[in-house]
């Protein structure tokens, strides 16, 4: 059960709270507890109820518990008018004559208050400001001196004014204003129950996420934790959430965090230590309007092993599971660089949401694959996911992708009209029809470019399109990423065509040295044309082709044909296994005249040595006779 919780300082607010407490039945439990300043703080932090969402508190003591950085919103009774009339006609009834000194100690914000009302009521007291209980009695001190005769304030400046020989009247809160208080708390509880869902709903979508995940947010305070950072920080969440980043992070880390949110930078490829174990961490800023609100940061054990090899049984080990072309999971995205990591870690982390997000990046770095995965993991994820062009984005593809995501490539070359409409749809959730009525739409835009569109959008659209950015890095920014993609794709599809290809000893250096202009599609292009080639194995000369985007098929010369009775041509297919591969003697041939009758170059290229390429030569030379 839900709980609000109200700490009174005193019997009168204790009192009206047992009041309001009857009052109260459909919003939870209302748990009443006495104390004041310093004992309220150490009450809230060691012995408040579980599944507590508001504490309602007045004066000083309000202000110490939110000074404590409680993770729980807590809400101030005010002070109203009747009540510190009351309080000023009191003391005066405490002397006979008019002309006494008045003091109120207090909040510099109540003080600000109360000035303003004494100056419409023309009254005149000595106001002091106090944050403390050291506050408190300065002021009393003071106030003393100054020929203070009686003090106005809370519980404990009337135990301390009796303590110094000064009178005090304590002010007293009404059952009206610790109604609006409790009113106030109540709207609060329902925002924290609805922030409370969907926080486990982004804790269960971190969890899909393999390294840790931490979140911060504007104040360094830890909103979520998956179970991976738990069990690499050995802590449990209850032990983590709403502490400030320092329970999990030491001095390196925290000048790191630092920086963060002071520049809104990320920092990758930092080197953790922990229990033992090292660890890469990568810290990534959460921007709003170019303004830094939290942090990701994202985990990764350094003993995880990277196995890529040109090596046909390596290569066919690399990965099991059958690809997909369309990816509805962040485990179908392939790759294990910080930064690849990074943005899928963001990407799940704001999937819950219904915000616009922007994803940066080259063409055909992932951009869409990235978007459709954030649909999935949405809770729109049995809407409609629509792809469209900002060149061709008309009214119907909003209205169609109603409930659903629109992804939206190339949104600088937008219409001036469908700019208009786009910015209406963002701020007022409706579009105008033709006829000049409006029709109400929810639709979750999702963005991907490769300019920037800070230059070459409205602006207005601009910050509204980017309340979460996400960067995609570009294939050849992802390190050893290309050679895992590579052998992904290239085992797909040798499968696909029930190939048994290999490729050659130096494909990783091939690989590796390639710029990827073309990013993932030019790298899932190159492994399709490799599977058709029409060869039964890749030489380095056809592989570095395909990679450099020429043709791969100058292997293929003119078959040999012979003429049958029926005048029909018929290619000539004798051959030889080797190394598990059947060659034909005019493949051997090409690949012959191709390396310039270089046999140590060919056994080697074959994976042979040079003896037994010349028996199989002599082999199959006798076999095509």
């Amino acid at each position: 059960m839900s709980h609000i919780v109200l700490i009174a300082s005193n019997s009168s607010i204790a009192y009206w709270g047992k009041q309001l407490e009857k009052e109260l039945p459909s919003y939870g439990q209302l748990t009443i507890v006495t104390a004041y300043m310093e004992q309220a703080v150490e009450y809230a932090r060691h012995s408040l109820p579980e599944d507590t969402d508001v504490i309602i508190a007045r004066g000083n003591t309000a202000q110490l518990l939110k000074s404590s950085r409680l993770s729980i919103p807590i809400v101030t009774i005010p002070i109203g008018d009747y009540e510190l009339i009351h309080s000023i006609e009191t003391a005066k009834a405490l002397y006979e004559t008019e002309d006494i000194q008045i003091a109120y100690i207090g909040l510099e914000d109540v003080i600000r208050s109360v000035r303003r009302f004494l100056n419409l009521m023309h009254r005149k007291i000595k106001l002091y400001s106090a944050a403390s209980s050291q506050d408190i009695q300065n002021s009393i001190l003071k106030a003393k001196q100054e020929g203070v005769s009686v003090v106005i304030g809370g519980i404990y400046t009337e135990k301390l004014a009796k303590i110094h020989g000064l009178k005090c009247v304590a002010l007293k809160s009404s059952f009206r204003s610790l109604k609006e208080a409790c009113n106030r708390a109540l709207e609060i509880q329902k925002g924290v129950q609805l922030q409370k869902k969907r926080m486990q709903e982004r804790i269960t979508t971190m969890n899909i996420v393999a390294e840790g995940l931490v979140s911060l947010n504007e104040n360094g305070q830890i909103t979520s934790c998956n179970m991976s950072a738990q069990n690499i920080f050995k802590l449990s969440s209850s032990q983590i959430l709403g502490q400030p980043y320092t329970r999990l992070f030491r001095e390196n880390e925290q000048a790191i965090i630092n920086r963060l949110f002071l520049y809104g930078k990320e920092i990758t490829g930092h080197t953790l230590e922990l229990n033992g174990q090292s660890y890469t961490a990568n810290f990534y800023p959460v921007l709003m309007q170019k303004k830094t609100k939290g942090s990701i940061i994202s985990i990764q054990s350094q003993e995880i092993t990277k196995t890529h090899s040109s090596h046909p049984q390596t290569t066919q080990s690399i990965n099991q599971t059958p690809l997909r072309n369309t990816p509805e999971t962040f485990q179908s995205l392939v790759g294990e660089h910080p930064a690849f990591l990074a943005a899928t870690s963001i990407a799940a982390h704001i999937s819950p949401f219904h915000d616009p997000v922007l994803i940066i990046g080259e063409e055909g770095a992932g951009k869409t694959a990235l978007a459709r995965c954030i649909h999935h993991l949405s809770p729109r994820s049995s809407g409609l996911f629509l792809i469209r062009d900002g060149r061709t984005l008309i009214l119907e593809d909003l209205l169609s992708a109603h409930k659903g995501t629109l992804y939206l490539h190339h949104p600088e070359s937008l219409s001036p009209t469908m700019i208009a409409i786009l910015t209406e749809v963002l701020n007022q959730h409706s579009v105008p029809l033709p006829d000049g009525s409006r029709q109400s739409i929810d639709v979750r835009l999702i963005t991907g470019s490769s300019c920037h569109l800070s230059k070459l959008l409205d602006k207005k659209l601009y910050y509204l399109l980017s309340t979460f950015q996400i960067s995609m890095p570009s294939l050849r920014q992802r390190g050893d990423d290309s050679l895992l993609l590579f052998y992904y794709y290239f085992n797909h599809f040798n499968q696909k065509s029930n190939h048994s290809l290999t490729l050659p000893p130096d494909s990783d250096s091939l690989i590796r040295s390639c710029p990827w202009p073309g990013n993932l599609n030019q790298l899932i292009n190159t492994c399709r044309r490799l599977s058709h080639t029409g060869s039964t194995f890749i030489t380095s000369d056809m592989l570095s082709a395909c990679l450099n985007e020429e043709s791969p098929y100058t292997h293929l010369t003119a078959p040999s044909f012979s003429l049958t009775n029926t005048g029909t041509s018929i290619p000539q297919h004798k051959g030889i296994m080797i190394n598990k591969q059947f060659i034909t003697w005019e493949e051997l041939q090409a690949l012959d005249n191709l390396y310039h009758g270089q046999k140590e170059i060919l056994a080697q290229k074959l994976g042979i040595s040079r003896s037994t390429l010349w028996r199989f030569l002599k082999q199959m030379k006798q076999q095509s006779q």
